[in-house]
């Protein structure tokens, strides 16, 4: 079995990984949570409590996946300088 990896587009899924999830760490709660000074519904204080832990769980997701972004360059860098390794030795 064989299993090529094409540095450049692996660079590129990555890249595109990194923005996807970049979108979600950008979401802002504020303005829900802002929306509590203005009324006294119970119900707005459930919203809260409910964005607030939404908040948290894009919160781990994201350290997770940059977690996974730093491992999938780290697989990048070692892959391609195996394959330079490989191509000196076969060089002589």
């Amino acid at each position: 079995m064989e299993v090529y990896l094409n540095p450049d587009a692996f660079k590129g899924e990555v890249d595109s990984f990194k923005a996807t999830t970049g979108e979600l760490a950008s979401l802002s709660v504020k303005d829900t949570v802002n929306a509590n000074k203005d009324t006294i519904l119970d119900s707005v204080s459930e919203l809260i409590a409910i964005v607030n832990l939404f908040n948290e769980c894009v919160e781990q997701y994201m350290a997770l996946s940059n977690k996974d972004v730093a491992e999938m360059e780290s697989l990048r860098e070692k892959w391609v300088q195996k394959d330079l390794n490989l191509a000196n030795e076969m060089d002589g």
